[in-house]
């Protein structure tokens, strides 16, 4: 839970634009804005200032605000499977009304072109990078898909590298670093979450 906290706080001061929480009081002066200390240190901190329903409500993927703590709410869910998507946490309106959308995966995957799936996941994360510049989206996607096509009737399946557990698993290697990995060795560019490890049954 530490690092879920630390990254939505964090995602949450960028996404919305505003000054910094660490540039003003309670949070000014802690242990949670000493970048010599480490990630797990600085959440650890902020978990402690959390009251239990302030911890509740930011577990949800609209992580509601901490007013007291100057803590932006959040929307994790931001879809980007083949390009920065309509969703909960992606807003189309100027200067961004819109972004690249790249085939679907399973026509990506079907190349077997490794270099082509990173090249892809870095293009979509640049404007992800872009469109959370204007507050217009998160820097969590839920992306990729690596559920395998078992049943064509699951209706998914195009969201997907396919059938084979080998290609699937090469694509998602390929996939993730290109999105999280920018010029910036210390940081994410964006943040990666491969889909879906729970609610995904269909015996």
């Amino acid at each position: 839970m530490l690092k879920a906290v630390f990254l939505s706080v964090g995602c949450a001061w960028v996404a919305a634009g505003a000054q910094f929480p660490c540039t003003m009081a309670p949070l000014q002066g802690t242990a949670a804005c000493d970048t010599s200390q480490t990630p797990s240190a600085r959440a650890q901190y902020i978990v402690s200032q959390l009251t239990l329903d302030e911890k509740l409500g930011l577990v949800d993927n609209g992580a509601q605000a901490v007013p007291r703590l100057n803590i932006n709410a959040y929307q994790w869910w931001s879809e980007a499977l083949h390009g920065v998507a309509s969703s909960p946490g992606v807003s189309f309106a100027q200067p961004t009304p819109n972004a690249t959308s790249f085939p679907q995966v399973i026509t990506t995957a079907a190349s077997y072109n490794k270099t082509l799936w990173g090249t892809i996941s870095s293009a979509i994360s640049t404007e992800a990078r872009a469109m959370n510049n204007v507050g217009h989206a998160g820097l969590t996607f839920w992306t990729p898909n690596i559920n395998l096509i078992r049943d064509p009737r699951w209706g998914r399946g195009h969201e997907t590298p396919g059938e084979d557990p080998v290609t699937t698993a090469t694509y998602a290697a390929h996939f993730v670093p290109g999105l999280q990995e920018g010029e910036d060795s210390k940081h994410l560019k964006a943040s990666a979450c491969c889909k879906h490890y729970y609610g995904y049954d269909m015996e």
